[in-house]
């Protein structure tokens, strides 16, 4: 029986994720992609709840839900390509659909 002493998430070099297709969440089709489809499928309550340490090996772009799935971990690390945070959807006045809004 192997034992688990911590979870790892990692993405790409350019990438550790990068989110929803802003594009696709242009106000036209905003109501497509909000809030009730984000959350559940996530599975970011999984991280969030875990019972094991979590880090985060962040390389690239971390942005919307990548973000917030980062920010769900204990620990993060930066590999050498600079790591880049961001909540674009906040442009398009939406919140985080996972919930980087919350205090933590």
């Amino acid at each position: 029986m192997t034992k688990i002493g911590c979870i790892l998430l990692a993405g790409g070099e350019k990438a550790f994720a990068a989110g929803a297709d802003i594009k696709e969440m242009q106000p036209k089709n905003l109501h497509r992609h909000v809030f009730p489809a984000i959350s559940p499928r996530f599975g970011g309550d999984r991280v969030a709840n875990c019972r094991k340490p979590t880090i985060a090996a962040v390389s690239g772009y971390a942005l919307g839900g990548g973000c917030e799935l980062a920010m769900m971990c204990e620990h993060h690390h930066r590999r050498p390509t600079p790591a880049k945070f961001g909540q674009p959807e906040i442009t398009l006045g939406t919140i985080p659909g996972i919930g980087g809004n919350a205090a933590a």
